[in-house]
């Protein structure tokens, strides 16, 4: 009963962390990318001033602003999916394993809300050719699959 109370905790704790580990792309790029930019001084004044909540909501709205993230983008999330078949098939921890597949299913939901509005051509910054809606929808296909069954493999 203790070993699965301690996994269920892992679990959580594991979803949790990597739920707001995307967030952190604010803070880096604020302090240490592009510290002029007036987003950003929105977001070290939130930090200054400890409005966590506000600085997230903020980021959120504003973060199509920058030209270039990193976290945001395709190639990082098609990194971050090997990378994530690689923890997970490992049967390594339990916490790295949900703390990935939660970093994972939150930017595929991000790109799933931004194809919907449109926006989903800032993901693929560093192609500059047009790609059609069958290649989006091969690569969301593709992504959900691999998603799936990480997660059916992660329990």
């Amino acid at each position: 009963m203790l070993s699965l109370l301690f996994k269920l905790i892992l679990i959580i704790s594991g979803s949790v962390v990597g739920f707001f580990f995307p967030d952190i792309e604010a803070v880096i790029t604020a302090f240490w990318v592009e510290p002029n930019h007036p987003v950003s001084q929105m977001v070290r004044s939130y930090y200054k001033n400890r409005q966590f909540k506000l600085l997230r909501f903020y980021w959120i709205q504003n973060r199509k602003e920058y030209q270039t993230l990193i976290i945001h983008s395709a190639f990082f999330q098609i990194i971050l999916t090997i990378f994530s078949v690689f923890i997970v098939s490992s049967g390594g921890s339990i916490f790295v394993s949900f703390l990935c597949l939660s970093f994972m299913f939150r930017l595929f939901y991000e790109q799933y809300l931004d194809y919907k509005r449109g926006l989903l051509k800032e993901w693929f910054w560093a192609i500059n050719i047009p790609l059609t809606k069958n290649f989006y929808r091969v690569y969301f296909s593709v992504l959900g699959i691999v998603s799936l069954y990480l997660l059916y493999t992660a329990f």
